[in-house]
C-alpha cells in the first residue's frame, strides 16, 4: 500500500469542501472529499456526507490515481498528476500527457503537461472545474501550511514523554 501523508489528505478535502461534510458541488459531487456518486459506489460509500466513510473512500481513490500513473512518472509530479486527475479525471491528464509528447515536451513532467491540460478539457461536457494547475498549486499551498504548523505549533503530532 502506498504511503498518504495526512496533511496532503488534509489539503486535498479543504480544496475540495473546505472541510465541509456536507458540501455539494454543481455536478451533485457531495462530501468532505467531493465523491461522485460512481465512484462513491467504487469504494463503498453509503453516505457520502459521513466524514469518515468520504476522507477513506477519498484516499483510496487518490492512492489508486496515483498507482495508475507509468511508473516513469517521479515524485513530486507523479503526486501532481494524481491531484489534477483527481480534479479533472484521469483520462484528461492521460490526453494531456500525449498532447504534451506530440508538442516534443517530457509527458512525465507535471511543468510540461500541465499546460496541455486546457486543451485536454475542451473535449469534455462537463461542467467547468477550476483550472487544474491552478487546483494542483492550491492543494500544494495548503499542503506547505499544514506542514508548517505542524512543524512549527507542534499541533497535530503527540508528544511523547
Amino acid at each position: 500500500m502506498l504511503h498518504l501523508d495526512w496533511r496532503l489528505l488534509a489539503a486535498l478535502s479543504y480544496q475540495e469542501s473546505l472541510w465541509n461534510r456536507k458540501a455539494v458541488s454543481p455536478s451533485k459531487a457531495k462530501g468532505l472529499m467531493m465523491l461522485t456518486t460512481p465512484i462513491a459506489a467504487e469504494y463503498g460509500v453509503k453516505n457520502r456526507f459521513n466524514a469518515e466513510e468520504s476522507i477513506s473512500a477519498g484516499a483510496r481513490y487518490f492512492i489508486n490515481l496515483k498507482n495508475r500513473m507509468p511508473p516513469t512518472v517521479e515524485e513530486p509530479d507523479r503526486t501532481h498528476f494524481a491531484l489534477a486527475a483527481y480534479n479533472i479525471g484521469i483520462r484528461y491528464v492521460f490526453d494531456a500527457r500525449r498532447l504534451a509528447k506530440k508538442a516534443g515536451k517530457n509527458p512525465d513532467w507535471w511543468l510540461h503537461v500541465s499546460k496541455f491540460l486546457p486543451a485536454a478539457r475542451k473535449k469534455s461536457s462537463a461542467p467547468v472545474r477550476l483550472n487544474s494547475k491552478t487546483y494542483v498549486n492550491n492543494v500544494l499551498h495548503y499542503l506547505d501550511l499544514l506542514r508548517w504548523l505542524d512543524k512549527q505549533l507542534n499541533l497535530f503530532t503527540e508528544r511523547v514523554q
